[in-house]
């Protein structure tokens, strides 16, 4: 128990010295947005795109970027939204994007099941990175 105690506090202590004194992440939840976001943001600064999905249901989020986007992303992140994992529960995707260069870019993201083809109702993402 003890060790459990220290390897958590040693972890936490760890990861908040992987963002800079004054530096924050912005986080956006894409559950808020009806259509259409407009992200800005600077060249090698992160941002966090948040939804809610149930993989369990066959629905998934399905990311159209396109060529020589001026935004990257460098990682996605699958979180339970209950302390127990259960069959068919919810689940909170996290995309991470950092911009890489000047520019503008729209990145769509459909919450749709595969073999039902796109979804009425895509979000669009206007990336402006300066």
């Amino acid at each position: 128990m003890k060790n459990t105690l220290i390897f958590s506090a040693l972890l936490t202590l760890i990861s908040s010295c992987s963002v800079q004194k004054g530096e924050h992440t912005k986080i956006y939840n894409l559950d808020e947005v009806k259509s259409d976001l407009t992200v800005n943001m600077k060249v090698d600064e992160r941002i966090q795109i948040t939804a809610k999905a149930n993989p369990s249901t066959g629905y998934s989020w399905n990311i159209t970027t396109p060529e020589n986007c001026n935004v990257n992303l460098t990682e996605v992140e699958n979180k339970n939204l209950s302390e127990e994992v259960m069959l068919g529960a919810p689940i909170r995707n996290i995309y991470n994007y950092t911009g890489v260069s000047k520019g503008e870019c729209v990145v769509e993201f459909d919450y749709s099941r595969p073999w039902e083809g796109k979804s009425n109702q895509p979000k669009r993402i206007k990336f402006i990175v300066k």
